[in-house]
């Protein structure tokens, strides 16, 4: 049991950690679209949606950040 907890700790730190492969707020987006579409609140072609604008404003709200300094 103790190297399955240290199994999941190290994949946590590996897509959460220092470097940021998966940031908090794609994962709550990808955990709250994924229960919406459980939920039967939205179709795939919504979850999509969904997703690609949340990460779209992302990217964007970076490139504005370096541009900016």
């Amino acid at each position: 049991m103790n190297k399955f907890l240290n199994a999941i700790k190290t994949a946590a730190d590996y897509f959460l950690g220092r470097s940021k492969l998966l940031s908090w707020r794609r994962l709550a987006v990808m955990l709250a679209g994924t229960a919406l579409l459980l939920a039967d609140k939205l179709d795939g072609g919504e979850w999509l949606w969904v997703a690609g604008i949340f990460i779209g404003g992302e990217i964007a709200e970076n490139v504005v950040g370096k541009i900016r300094g």
